[in-house]
């Protein structure tokens, strides 16, 4: 009986070693599985981060093809306003020339006539000014497109770098855009 129970015992004593080996390599795999699942979590929330990123890139893109057609309808304006004071400038000069070959009636004197000119070719560099400025305006909308383009093509996976870089190309257009825009005031 004696013999019996230290059997019994040597086996139980086996047993709880046995166990004792397969709870270290359980423990080791839940210790791996805990730090696979935080890297998990990590990409998930860079993850999240970058899609949305993304919906900012693109809602300024929507925002900067919409100011872009703002300024293409200000230009077709301002092209408008130069052709009707070229118009009024030739129309002053065809009725000055006229007046001129009429001796007996001269309502404009020349001093006027020249000043007359000069104004309006003041009032057409005038216009011309702003259309160069709205050029030049047009010219950094269209940079900052593309590189808001550039951003919404990227991968989904990106590192921190990488959108620190983009970040830092939309301020540079935007810092480009707001001093184009108080050079046009």
């Amino acid at each position: 009986m004696v013999d019996d129970l230290q059997n019994k015992n040597q086996d139980l004593i086996k047993q709880i070693k046995i166990c004792k080996e397969e709870n270290k390599i359980l423990d080791k795999m839940h210790r791996q599985k805990v730090v696979e699942v935080e890297k998990l979590s990590l990409t998930v929330r860079e993850l999240e981060e970058a899609v949305l990123a993304g919906g900012g890139a693109a809602n300024a893109v929507r925002d900067y093809q919409r100011k872009v057609q703002e300024m293409n309808d200000e230009m077709k304006t301002l092209d408008r306003e130069l052709s009707r004071a070229k118009v009024s400038a030739n129309r002053v000069v065809v009725v000055v020339a006229n007046e001129w070959k009429d001796a007996n009636d001269r309502v404009m004197s020349v001093k006027q006539w020249v000043e007359d000119r000069r104004f309006m070719q003041g009032e057409m560099q005038q216009l011309r000014d702003k259309l160069t400025i709205f050029v030049l305006i047009f010219g950094f909308q269209v940079e900052c497109i593309d590189a808001v383009e550039d951003i919404s093509v990227f991968p989904v996976v990106c590192t921190n770098k990488e959108i620190y870089s983009l970040g830092t190309q939309i301020h540079d257009c935007s810092a480009k855009f707001v001093q184009a825009q108080v050079v046009a005031c």
